[in-house]
């Protein structure tokens, strides 16, 4: 419930700095517009609609509500912000983690250690053993995914986990093959 009602202020905060972008950029162009019908009635006919004190305050107004518009599209978050920094470590982790050579490695040191709590040790368990550890990494990654709820950060992490799944059945692959030439 938490989540939804963040997403929501976000997506109402976002909204009103939209909104108020607009409203920034209307009175902007309505001020550029004066200073330019200013500046052409006196370049071209020698004569000044409004006075020039008026004209100095407009400029002035333009100036200052530049700074306003730079200052709130500061505010603007992106899409890169809405991702969370655990899930470019998870990704890294992940990623690197499955490379055949340390899939390899963890997958032999998880065998070991798992078979160390048999007494009797079969075929069947040692290659239970064996290809455990990669199964373990992409049902952890599945259900982290399948429990995100925002959409931008689902699409993200779909990213990661495909890249993490293709890496790892790739591993899962190489590791079988190898077995099966000993």
């Amino acid at each position: 419930m938490d989540n939804m009602e963040n997403r929501d202020n976000f997506n109402i905060e976002n909204e009103n700095i939209e909104e108020q972008l607009y409203e920034i950029e209307v009175k902007m162009q309505e001020i550029d517009a004066k200073i330019e019908r200013f500046e052409d009635a006196l370049y071209e006919r020698n004569e000044e609609i409004f006075s020039y004190e008026e004209y100095l305050q407009l400029k002035e107004e333009y100036k200052n509500l530049r700074k306003v518009k730079k200052a709130i599209s500061k505010q603007k978050k992106g899409k890169w912000d809405n991702i969370p920094v655990w899930m470019f470590a998870y990704g890294v982790f992940q990623i690197i983690f499955s490379f055949f050579m340390v899939l390899n490695m963890a997958s032999i040191l998880f065998a070991e250690w798992f078979l160390g709590m048999f007494s009797e040790i079969t075929k069947f368990w040692s290659i239970v053993g064996f290809f455990m550890l990669p199964l373990i990494s992409v049902l952890l990654s599945l259900i982290i995914f399948l429990l995100i709820k925002d959409k931008a950060r689902k699409k993200f992490f779909l990213i990661i986990f495909s890249i993490q799944f293709i890496e790892t059945v790739i591993a899962v692959i190489i590791m079988a093959s190898i077995m099966a030439k000993s």
